[in-house]
């Protein structure tokens, strides 16, 4: 198997603790493909002696019927048995090393979330971790194993031939070495180009269908449903395109094994055939050869799809280790403290998500004391949920600094933040406007106050009582409330771990009227 980049290096690795399971599954498979050519080479020299046997009622009367029979239902049951423990053991061990390759690659996904994994789409992250992790995870189960199986048999049965015939054996150690490995070298390299095409098809068709379904109400709202649909018929086709190149490949090795196992038993028969002519050999021996080396042929059988396919898997590789090899936007502790008391305050927040986007935030300064309840309003993009990814540090400013209880939340040795995937929205800021870029710049004089007042009695909503909590809370609203199309889920409140704040982050379109003073908005409202 070559690995040319090293793509399934680390990988490899990871097979490193299954080692005493894997050699378990490596000597039942050994041991149902001997007990295989044992049962049908016996049985090949057990028919052919009888029937020589038969030819005159003397050498009938003296032909042992009795050991070869034994011997027949010895290796018969030998290879069920085999086989069944050898499934048993091999299937075990492969979700064995699904549960680590998912294991590992989460442990370094989490940590890229949300900052890294943000330029990716949801339906890619989905097949990175369904569909290339079942690639790599066959790297065992289809390549490994049965290489080392067709190695180990290949020498046994050559050296099993060798007493009776050194050249059948040599014949039939050929046929081997190239159907066990020219073939499958072949296959791999007429699937290269096909293998990265499926893996980069499918991985397209799932991100296309995925989408669709997330985004189903917008798409029919903005009467885009056919234009995407569209989209998720090309990839299906350039799939079954690709699919029919990889079936003609497969069917052209299927030939070749079909092939190459005719002419080795052929030429074991040829050469045989001339000893048993000139009394150096056994009939019933060059049955039982012919036989043995029509099953031997069965260990080589399934490795050129392997190596097919092995392309594929590269590529599923590579996708994987293009998300895990960034290194995280923001690193955190295994343990910190928590902070004395509650206060937030943004202290000239700059920041921007890329550097050559335009700021978000420009040199934003708030302060919320414990217990306030305060919510924010402005137009969608204005940088509300940002104050959210930066105080539980989703991402670091790029100037200023954030405190909460007086300790920058940067310098994590001194403020506890849950980096384990269990970090929580968590927001206090106080009602801003809109800056002349677009982003939050600081409070509107005419709102001091406002806001805290209006929201006294309460502090979340939920889901389609939207308008009925608001009415609670912020008492009549004049114009009514309404929902922005395609809106989804419930309205959240969280509680960051050992911190006492809450928030709610969601997009409405929202006519507060005497309530705020400005129409249409989002809403962001906290609470301590």
């Amino acid at each position: 198997m070559t690995d040319p980049k090293g793509l399934l290096a680390p990988f490899l690795r990871l097979l490193r603790p299954h080692r005493p399971w894997m050699v378990l599954g490596l000597l039942l498979a050994c041991l149902a493909a001997a007990a295989g050519v044992g049962l049908l080479g016996l049985a090949g020299w057990f028919i052919s002696a009888a029937a020589f046997a038969g030819l005159s009622p003397l050498t009938a009367h003296l032909f042992n019927l009795w050991y070869p029979s034994v011997g027949i239902r010895i290796f018969a049951i030998s290879r069920t048995a085999g086989r069944y423990a050898e499934r048993v053991v091999n299937h075990d061990i492969t979700f064995r090393i699904l549960e680590s390759l998912r294991t590992w690659f989460y442990l370094r996904l989490e940590p890229l979330a949300p900052a890294r994994l943000g330029a990716y789409r949801s339906g890619d992250i989905l097949n990175r971790i369904v569909a290339d992790i079942d690639a790599l995870d066959n790297l065992y189960i289809r390549v490994l194993t049965p290489g080392l199986v067709a190695l180990v048999m290949a020498l046994l049965v050559t050296a099993f031939f060798w007493p009776f015939d050194p050249g059948a054996a040599l014949a039939l150690c050929a046929g081997l070495v190239a159907a066990g490995f020219f073939l499958p070298m072949a296959a791999g390299r007429a699937g290269s180009a096909p293998g990265r095409d499926l893996a980069r098809h499918s991985a397209g068709l799932r991100i296309h269908t995925v989408e669709g379904l997330q985004g189903l109400a917008e798409l029919l709202v903005f009467n885009a449903a056919d234009r995407h649909l569209r989209k998720i018929e090309h990839c299906q086709e350039a799939l079954i395109r690709t699919q029919a190149r990889m079936s003609h490949i497969s069917g052209a090795t299927s030939a070749g094994l079909t092939l190459l196992s005719g002419a080795a038993v052929g030429t074991v028969l040829f050469l045989g055939a001339g000893r048993v002519e000139h009394g150096q050999l056994d009939g019933a021996i060059l049955a039982m050869m012919a036989f043995a080396a029509l099953a031997a042929f069965e260990v080589v059988w399934s490795l050129p799809a392997a190596f097919q396919y092995l392309s594929r898997t590269r590529e599923a590789a590579r996708r994987l280790t293009e998300i895990i090899e960034q290194a995280p936007a923001v690193t955190f502790p295994s343990r910190s403290a928590s902070p004395a008391n509650h206060d937030i305050v943004f202290e000239g927040v700059t920041f921007r998500y890329d550097r050559l986007a335009p700021d978000v935030l420009t040199n934003f300064t708030l302060r919320i004391d414990q217990g306030e309840r305060v919510a924010v309003m402005g137009a969608t993009g204005a940088g509300k949920s940002t104050l959210v990814n930066l105080l539980v540090r989703f991402w670091d400013v790029n100037a200023g600094r954030i405190l909460v209880g007086g300790q920058d939340i940067s310098l994590p040795r001194r403020f506890h933040t849950d980096s384990g995937g269990q970090r929580r929205r968590a927001e206090r800021p106080g009602r801003h406007r809109p800056g002349p870029a677009g982003g939050l710049r600081g409070p509107h004089p005419a709102h001091q106050g406002t806001a805290h007042r209006r929201l006294e009695g309460g502090f979340f909503v939920l889901g389609d009582l939207v308008a009925v909590f608001l009415d609670k809370l912020l008492g009549p609203v004049g114009q009514g409330v309404g929902l922005v199309p395609g809106l989804r889920g419930h309205l959240s409140g969280f509680v960051l771990g050992g911190v006492g704040f809450r928030v709610l982050d969601h997009r409405l379109d929202v006519v507060l009227g005497q309530a705020a003073g400005s129409g249409n908005g989002d809403l962001l409202f906290l609470a301590g």
